[in-house]
């Protein structure tokens, strides 16, 4: 004659494996958040910094996102800034010797928008810090998988703010 059921050691035996699996799984999705955090707030500082500098040297800083990289840039007046016509001439360098620029910044390629509309299909986008602190807004979003893993919000203060909710 046949018993059908489970004993209490195979029973245990699943539910510690389940339990296993599960601390796993869960160690590995809060640390999509907080690695998700910690860009969020590398970015809030940045463009604070940035913000800074453009307000205190009265001139437009650049940041632009290419693939998974950050790079900034300054405009800076050439020697011969005023030409015959008036108009002033300068160039874009990089900003702090490129001590601010982060290459492989993001987990994965970033889809970058402005103002609602997506920027470039080369994936190249560019935003500006104006001399008087405002910042083109603009929205981050990271894919993995074909699912969004973060996104960022930076409005024209500045302030960056996660979008994953909205």
């Amino acid at each position: 004659m046949y018993q059908y059921g489970f004993t209490l050691i195979e029973l245990m035996i699943v539910i510690v494996i389940v339990a296993i699996i599960s601390a796993v799984a869960v160690m590995s999705f809060s640390g999509m958040f907080s690695s998700s955090t910690r860009v969020g707030e590398q970015l809030q500082q940045m463009i604070s910094a940035a913000q800074s500098k453009a307000l205190l040297g009265h001139r437009t800083i650049r940041m632009m996102v290419a693939n998974r990289n950050i790079y900034w840039q300054l405009l800076s007046p050439d020697k011969d800034a005023w030409l015959d016509d008036g108009i002033f001439k300068a160039s874009w360098v990089s900003w702090q010797n490129g001590s601010f620029d982060k290459v492989d910044f993001f987990d994965s390629p970033v889809s970058m928008s402005l103002n609602n509309a997506t920027n470039s299909k080369d994936g190249k986008a560019t935003i500006q810090i104006m001399s008087n602190g405002s910042v083109t807004p603009f929205k981050l979003t990271t894919m993995h998988m074909d699912k969004v893993s973060a996104c960022w919000q930076v409005d024209q203060y500045g302030v960056v703010t996660s979008c994953l909710n909205s």
